[in-house]
């Protein structure tokens, strides 16, 4: 199969044979008018973009990645030459959007007059957007903390409090797959809020795009009640509250206020308050 790599010496354009995976050697290798060899390294992205500023090894040498994605080796004896990119060495717009998923090293044979190629894939990182969205379509969101996980990869820091409703979890990688869970923050938030769900696994990341994971909150309706007199002391007795004809709690109240949560949209019903002890005025608050 033909390809668009031709030897700057010669002109003659390399062949490619059969090969596996994202990373081989073209071959069958070209001849080339030189006394010895040379080997290139071509980096690229997995949409087939060359790669710029990658940092290369080739034996004890180094080089960058020209505009075009290479690196040329020239004037190399026959041998075998340990070969590799190394991203965390790369330039900073290489090793902040890229990461390797297979092999980043090779051993290919240099052979005189005759001109290696060895290509490199490397992988583009995608960010996730974790956040909340009430079921009744309001903006006021509680205070929440998200966490986002990997089996093989964890961003860092891996978990974040946020009062807007949200967190960006940037620098994931399309080829793991992630969980993200989530918590509401504190006693007020979950007293007024109610998550539909705090775990999601199995979430994906997108390359170059920010992939959104949604929680959905349900608003909570609740009252507090309490017994007293007149004189504000605190009565001892029991009610019962009703919503739309149904029963919703018998319940003692003591000294405290008695918090009843979990109720419905619209009007309360509260009746049958009997008290442990006899007073001539109760009020209700």
């Amino acid at each position: 199969m033909s390809t668009h790599l031709v030897c700057p010496v010669c002109g003659k354009p390399f062949e490619c044979g059969p090969h596996e995976g994202d990373q081989h050697v073209l071959s069958p290798i070209q001849e080339c008018p030189v006394k010895k060899g040379a080997l290139y390294v071509f980096v690229k992205d997995d949409r087939g973009d060359s790669i710029p500023k990658a940092k290369t090894y080739c034996g004890s040498n180094s080089f960058g990645t020209d505009s075009h994605g290479y690196a040329f080796y020239e004037q190399l004896d026959a041998d075998k030459y340990p070969t590799k990119v190394v991203v965390e060495e790369s330039d900073k717009s290489v090793s902040s959007n890229y990461y390797a998923v297979h092999r980043t090293s090779l051993n290919p044979a240099v052979q005189g007059g005759k001109i290696t190629m060895v290509e490199f894939v490397l992988h583009r990182f995608g960010d996730m957007l974790v956040k909340l969205e009430r079921t009744d379509g309001k903006s006021d969101l509680p205070r929440a903390s998200f966490q986002v996980s990997g089996l093989n990869h964890s961003p860092d820091p891996s978990s974040k409090d946020d009062e807007k409703g949200q967190a960006s979890f940037p620098k994931l990688k399309p080829t793991e797959s992630y969980s993200a869970s989530c918590a509401l923050s504190s006693q007020d938030d979950l007293k007024n809020f109610k998550l539909v769900e705090d775990q999601k696994p199995d979430q994906k990341v997108k390359a170059d795009q920010v992939t959104e994971v949604i929680f959905k909150v349900d608003p909570r309706f609740w009252i507090d009640l309490s017994l007293v007199d007149q004189t504000n002391n605190n009565l001892t007795g029991q009610f019962a509250l009703k919503q739309d004809g149904k029963n919703i709690t018998e319940k003692d109240v003591g000294g405290d206020i008695h918090h009843v949560p979990d109720l419905q949209s619209g009007k309360v019903e509260i009746e049958e308050i009997t008290l442990s002890d006899s007073r001539e005025f109760v009020s209700l608050s």
